[in-house]
């Protein structure tokens, strides 16, 4: 449904937000040239963007390899009603793939937003790659 491993200043096209995304060369394993690291301790969310819809009514996860710095971030997916979200511990410096632990429920045409957070009040650093919005059966 949604997938991107950022190996171009494009792949951040339509993105808002506080903080400034880099592109860097650190990736994981099979994890493509790129990826991005997003460094803020600001008012939350730091980065946010529009996914496209789902268009039936669908359930939802979110995978990525990650690792963090700092007080980490995390990684979160929302529509009108809930959301699904992962943190990403601080002291994570070698990739590791994540996922939600629970599914979102997404109506057919309901808008999804991406939120990704480098710390919080506190400041943090993640590293993203490989980020996906999978369909799953419920």
């Amino acid at each position: 449904m949604y997938f991107n491993s950022f190996e171009n200043a494009s792949d951040t096209a339509g993105w808002k937000g506080y903080c400034p995304v880099d592109l860097v060369d650190d990736t994981p394993e099979n994890g493509g040239k790129k990826a991005i690291k997003l460094s803020c301790g600001c008012i939350a969310p730091h980065i946010y963007f529009d996914i496209p819809s789902c268009e039936k009514d669908c359930y939802l996860i979110v995978t990525c390899q990650g690792k963090g710095e700092g007080a980490g971030g995390s990684v979160a997916l929302e529509n009108k009603t809930d959301s699904i979200r992962f943190g990403i511990d601080g002291e994570i410096h070698n990739w590791q793939f994540f996922q939600t632990s629970d599914t979102l429920y997404s109506p057919a045409g309901e808008k999804l937003t991406m939120y990704l957070i480098g710390g919080g009040e506190a400041g943090g650093t993640i590293y993203l790659d490989m980020l996906q919005v999978e369909k799953v059966e419920k």
